[in-house]
């Protein structure tokens, strides 16, 4: 089984529990793991110059060959992502 089959199967199991004291130990386990996901979205502005910079960076990139088509993206295996 892969890591995303198991991490499925967890999840069905954790939704259909109805043991308090099994979810309390999940939630006591998941801080202790340093498991915490932040919901906070952080973004930091770019100044106009930067943005000048980077698209300079992809131009140079395009011309030296550095870059995938849309039609190889899309012909990669993404279920093994």
């Amino acid at each position: 089984m892969d890591v995303l089959a198991d991490k499925i199967e967890i999840i069905n199991w954790i939704t259909s529990l109805q043991d308090v004291s099994v979810l309390n130990a999940l939630k006591i386990l998941k801080k202790e793991s340093g498991a915490e996901i932040s919901t906070e979205i952080k973004f930091s502005p770019i100044t106009k110059e930067e943005l000048i910079q980077r698209a300079l960076a992809s131009e140079e990139d395009i011309k030296a060959g550095r870059f995938k088509d849309v039609d190889s993206i899309l012909a990669e295996d993404w279920d093994a992502i």
